[in-house]
């Protein structure tokens, strides 16, 4: 008897045309059975987990031919001659195939060929690429393709400090091929603390410096430039985009506002000028205690600009009471929040690269509140 599961999902619905017959097939990486008194559980990626009732030996038996080495028509056909009627493997194969558990088996083929990327890139990101290959609708061809993407993607991280030098490291640590470092600042004791490319060693040197040497020794291959600017002004922000443009010889595919100053206001010169220039960018970073917010991303031509979205207009800032006492503010901060909030940024910034998924912030920032653990969406 088929799992009552897989009946209902197969009930009525004929999908022979639909399958390539001849494809050799594989489980998907990410699939992990669990026997529990309800029946069995099926949990893949991009998916809600299943259970199975009833006899689902008929489903076991077809995935254990599941290698990679059989198509779909050599497993009916083996699946035969231990005496399964063919007609309910064939609703085990629609079905597993409908629930991401059964996908294409190309990623060796790919990798023999080597005509997409090299031995290197395979092996380095191989957990990566098949990350991307567990996704309902990604095969192992489109993974490869998300890989070389982000080889080809050029990256500018303005401020390397906190929340920049994790994102910068993550993003290298994707196999980004092009990154493009902006700050002014040298390396300090206390930056040691919560800035993970920085160690006690390299108190004194410039953080671009330091930063560069770091990330290579994750990944030698990508191509680095490093400007030593501090952004003040509009003029600075102009100066940066035209230095990154001459010396990497395009201007970036996304760029990150990872630095805190001028102090309410980097955000906009930085976003007016990207979204002038045709850069989509967005800003991120920890604030208050406990709450670390990302986005929206600003994309010309797709989406406002920030200050489209908010803007300046409703501030005032001819009070010289409130600056003084502004001035009196210092940055306070833990490592885990620049990391926590550095990594939702690199995730959302590789969903822009790949395609795999719309980003998250688009329309929106998204802010996570880690006393209580509960997410805000702000729609912009």
């Amino acid at each position: 008897m088929i799992a009552s599961r897989i009946e209902a999902k197969a009930n009525g619905v004929n999908k022979v045309a639909m399958l390539d017959t001849t494809c050799k097939v594989t489980t998907n990486d990410s699939l992990y059975l669990t026997v529990t008194k309800d029946g069995l559980v099926v949990a893949v990626n991009g998916k809600e987990m299943i259970t199975l009732s009833g006899d689902y030996q008929n489903f076991l038996a077809c995935l254990q031919l599941v290698d990679g080495s059989r198509s779909y028509q050599e497993i009916i056909d083996e699946m035969s001659r231990q005496g399964y009627d063919p007609g309910s493997v064939l609703e085990v194969l629609n079905f597993c195939t409908d629930e991401n558990i059964i996908k294409k088996a190309e990623y060796a083929e790919l990798r023999d060929s080597l005509t997409s990327l090299d031995a290197y890139s395979y092996t380095k990101w191989d957990r990566q690429i098949r990350n991307f290959a567990s996704l309902p609708e990604v095969d192992d061809r489109k993974a490869v393709e998300f890989q070389q993407k982000l080889e080809q993607s050029h990256i500018a991280i303005v401020g390397v400090g906190g929340v920049g030098s994790y994102v910068s490291l993550g993003m290298a640590m994707m196999g980004v091929g092009h990154l493009s470092l902006v700050d002014f600042d040298s390396i300090e004791l206390s930056n040691t603390s919560r800035q993970v490319l920085y160690t006690e060693e390299s108190i004194g040197e410039l953080k671009i410096n330091a930063a560069e040497k770091q990330i290579l020794k994750h990944n030698p291959r990508t191509k680095i430039t490093t400007l030593n600017r501090r952004i003040a002004s509009q003029d600075d922000v102009e100066f940066v985009l035209n230095e990154i443009e001459s010396s990497m010889g395009s201007l970036p595919d996304l760029l990150f506002i990872a630095a805190d100053t001028p102090r309410g206001l980097i955000h906009y010169m930085v976003d007016e000028s990207c979204y002038r220039r045709g850069v989509p960018c967005f800003n991120l970073g920890p604030h208050g205690f406990s709450e670390l917010t990302i986005g929206p991303m600003s994309v010309p031509g797709l989406t406002p600009s920030y200050t489209q979205r908010a803007p300046k207009s409703f501030m005032i800032d001819e009070n010289s009471d409130v600056q003084n006492i502004n001035d009196r503010f210092s940055p306070n901060i833990m490592d885990p929040y620049n990391a926590m909030v550095a990594k939702m940024g690199v995730i959302e910034a590789v969903k822009f690269i790949t395609g795999y998924q719309e980003p998250s912030i688009l329309n929106s920032a998204i802010t996570l509140n880690t006393s209580t653990w509960s997410i805000d969406r702000h729609e912009y």
